[in-house]
């Protein structure tokens, strides 16, 4: 199946399921529907992205996230932040919410195909420092970053517009490298 047949619920504006429909639709149609994303960070403070896949229907070639997931039907955001931390990245590690209950409207357009991704979205961050086995389907390349010499790519480097509504959200990053967002 590719992804423009995944099946996602269909979300009111108050988050009630209304109906499902395949990725590929809602993106026509700009329904709401849930996400989850999540930034890794190792001991050294470092922000693991992602290359997105040229293969990618929106943002192909741009770095992003550690993890992005849609939220499948009958799955909870939790359950889909574990399911992308594995598929994404091959690891399982612990997570916590940063970032609760949030709306983010992105658009992108590449000739004249038009895409309109309305999610509800909750942000996870997971502190890890060994390996990941990323999925080629899905990223060219992933990588530890300062958030310096992220703050420095921005600059120059193509970026998805969800990462950088959460990384303004997150004080450019310093929220993450300062652990203030880690629990006791």
């Amino acid at each position: 199946m590719n992804e423009s047949e995944e099946l996602l619920d269909i979300l009111s504006l108050d988050g009630k399921i209304t109906g499902q429909a395949a990725r590929g639709v809602l993106y026509k149609t700009g329904a709401l529907h849930k996400a989850v994303n999540i930034f890794v960070v190792n001991s050294q403070g470092e922000i693991l992205l992602q290359k997105r896949s040229t293969k990618k229907m929106k943002y192909p070639g741009f770095w992003d996230l550690s993890v992005g997931e849609h939220v499948k039907p009958g799955e909870g955001y939790n359950e889909a932040a574990l399911r992308g931390i594995k598929e994404e990245l091959g690891i399982s590690v612990e997570f916590f919410k940063v970032r609760n209950l949030h709306r983010q409207d992105s658009g992108f357009a590449s000739g004249e195909d038009k895409i309109l991704d309305n999610e509800l979205v909750i942000t996870y961050v997971a502190y890890y420092s060994g390996d990941v086995e990323i999925d080629p389907v899905e990223v060219e390349e992933s990588k530890f970053l300062s958030v310096e010499r992220i703050n420095e790519m921005i600059k120059n480097q193509k970026f998805t517009s969800w990462f950088m509504e959460e990384w303004r959200f997150f004080d450019y990053g310093r929220a993450f490298v300062s652990r203030k967002l880690c629990p006791d």
